[in-house]
């Protein structure tokens, strides 16, 4: 039996939380749900109560967790944080800093006791900068690369995310910068039609889609000539995907993967197309530059995510697997994810070594690059 319990872990794709956390109950904090019906009926539910009673030393009982986690909690929070993250042996996190919109990296920094690195989204937010402030297309263009210039000089900044996914889909063929200028001058004709509310009240520009279009493909650009890696949201994701088909990471390979300047940048389908699996495992098999990283399946499908870990086993490198959870919310999605992720990573990797398909020292040394170390040399950290 392998054990993965000392290695240290690098969380290729999470969220923030604030210090808002402390009061948090946990066990309904494992859902993307605002209102789950029947929560206490889902297997995750139950994972995560008898995970969470080993963890404060009590029952796995719901009120009983909270209880004695909210007084844990409001002693001291930064401590309480501190030892969490250090149970999980978390060495990095990598945070998509678009959501939640309410804390900014600097804050977090502060609450957590591990180095943050991100990856900035060039959705939303800056695609409401440049749609809203330019007055031509030469500013907006300006404007654009002016941000991510910005970003590449800080330090804690290894890439660049997009969800166009929810958006556009993942069908996003090249734009035509001509193009590009009459789709502009057309949005300043009546930009309010393109105005909707997303999460936290917030409202966005969700258009027009062939200039989010146009913009990914200069995003990218960039990250080709900063040799810089680039994630892209592929599969399931938050509640308001309106059409999973269309986020299923198959559609790159039709516009995307072919191109020569995609082939120059370190691509990686996140949330590994989930749950498509198979399919993004085998696009990074024929495609060099592409990765798949294991966020939010794990650890949503809590102790079933074996399954898929398997998926990914089937065609990837395991130099091109990538550890992640998409924890967001409170500190102990970030440790159940590892505590989750290592029994069922230790569970795979054994059988393959009692099937003889790899020895046990290779074993280690994949869990090792799965854990951490791919995502070391990726991300240059």
């Amino acid at each position: 039996m392998l054990d993965l319990s000392e290695f240290p872990v690098i969380d290729d794709h999470a969220h923030m939380f604030g210090p808002d956390a402390k009061d948090a109950n946990p066990l309904r904090s494992f859902t993307m749900l605002e209102k789950p019906k029947d929560i206490e009926h889902q297997l995750l539910y139950h994972c995560a109560a008898r995970a969470l009673a080993k963890l404060y030393g009590c029952t796995p009982n719901e009120e009983e967790i909270f209880k004695l986690r909210k007084a844990k909690a409001q002693n001291n929070f930064e401590e309480f944080v501190a030892d969490i993250f250090q149970k999980a042996n978390i060495e990095a996190l990598i945070v998509d800093p678009g959501y939640p919109p309410t804390i900014t990296i600097e804050e977090f920094q502060d609450i957590v006791p591990v180095k943050v690195y991100s990856v900035q989204r060039i959705d939303e937010h800056l695609f409401d900068e440049v749609m809203e402030e330019s007055n031509t297309f030469d500013d907006l263009l300006d404007t654009f690369h002016e941000q991510l210039d910005q970003w590449f000089k800080k330090k804690d900044v290894v890439g660049l995310k997009t969800i166009t996914a929810y958006i556009t889909g993942l069908n996003i063929p090249k734009i035509e910068r001509d193009r590009a200028a009459e789709i502009f001058k057309e949005f300043q004709k009546d930009k309010e039609r393109w105005i909707v509310e997303f999460g936290f009240g917030q409202k966005h520009y969700i258009g027009p889609f062939e200039m989010r279009i146009f913009l990914f493909w200069e995003a990218l650009a960039r990250c080709a000539e900063k040799k810089v890696p680039f994630q892209i949201h592929t599969g399931d994701g938050d509640m308001d995907m309106k059409d999973m088909k269309e986020a299923s990471a198959l559609l790159l390979q039709k516009s995307v993967l072919n191109d020569d300047l995609a082939k120059q940048v370190e691509l990686i389908l996140v949330h590994s197309s989930y749950p498509e699996v198979e399919f993004a495992s085998y696009l990074s098999y024929v495609y060099t530059n592409v990765h798949i990283d294991l966020s939010h399946l794990n650890p949503f499908l809590n102790v079933l995510v074996g399954r898929k870990i398997e998926e990914a086993f089937m065609w990837t490198p395991f130099s091109r697997i990538l550890y992640g959870t998409d924890a967001y919310g409170i500190p102990e999605f970030y440790w159940f994810g590892v505590m989750n992720f290592k029994k069922e990573l230790e569970r795979v990797l054994g059988y393959l070594v009692a099937r003889d398909a790899l020895d046990e020292d290779y074993a280690y040394k994949a869990a090792g690059m799965i854990l951490s170390e791919n995502a070391k040399k990726l991300y240059s950290l």
